[in-house]
């Protein structure tokens, strides 16, 4: 029979297992997602950072896209147009290697389209007006602009606009509900300039109901947007 001291030492350590077992179970939870049917994801958030959903008003706009693989990360949109009437490029065609067009690719075509202005005019300003009354150029325009006290906006690519015009209802709810903001227009002729290059004279733009090309010296609105 085994003696009452060494089943008491079994006992205990039993106990502290259990202990620690449950420790380590309920931190995970702490830092997790529930999944569907129960499963847990420890990777799909990060700690301490609310998670976002499309239309919250945060980080210097509102919502529009969410990073499947971590839900407090996304993409937001300028509270306004911060411009109606401005031209994609600055005086003329250049070669500018901005021709990324998926979601994650908007703020390098930015950076790339500036540093071809800069490199071509001279470091041209950022914003400025053209003899014809048009603004120059929407890259620089969209890195001028500092909603919310944010220096780091950018034009959207191609997808990423989209993604905006997807999920435009849930966004103009929001920011109808925004002192000062701006909804988007509903008239199908306000079309909006991306960051995506298509070939040295022609750049996407899209609508409310579709993206095509247009020339780089086409007036367009601008909407800035900004990761999260």
């Amino acid at each position: 029979m085994m003696e009452k001291s060494t089943m008491q030492l079994y006992l205990k350590i039993f106990k502290m297992k259990k202990s620690l077992f449950l420790l380590l179970f309920f931190m995970g939870i702490a830092n997790a997602q529930v999944m569907p049917f129960g499963m847990i994801s420890s990777s799909a958030v990060t700690p301490g950072v609310p998670p976002a959903k499309i239309g919250d008003y945060r980080d210097g706009g509102v919502v529009f896209y969410v990073n499947p693989d971590d839900n407090t990360h996304g993409l937001v949109c300028s509270l306004t147009d911060i411009n109606m009437n401005s031209l994609w490029y600055y005086d003329g065609y250049i070669n500018t290697n901005a021709y990324g067009e998926n979601i994650g690719s908007g703020e390098t075509n930015t950076t790339k389209i500036i540093d071809a202005m800069n490199k071509n005019y001279n470091s041209p300003p950022l914003e400025s007006t053209n003899v014809d009354g048009n603004t120059v150029y929407a890259a620089g325009i969209a890195r001028n602009y500092k909603g919310g006290g944010y220096t780091d906006w950018f034009l959207p690519s191609k997808d990423e606009l989209n993604q905006l015009f997807l999920n435009r209802v849930a966004v103009s709810n929001k920011l109808t509900t925004i002192q000062n903001a701006q909804s988007f227009p509903s008239v199908s002729v306000a079309r909006y300039w991306t960051s995506s290059n298509f070939d040295l004279t022609y750049a996407w733009m899209q609508d409310l109901s579709s993206q095509f090309v247009k020339t780089k010296s086409t007036s367009g609105y601008l909407r800035a947007i900004r990761a999260f």
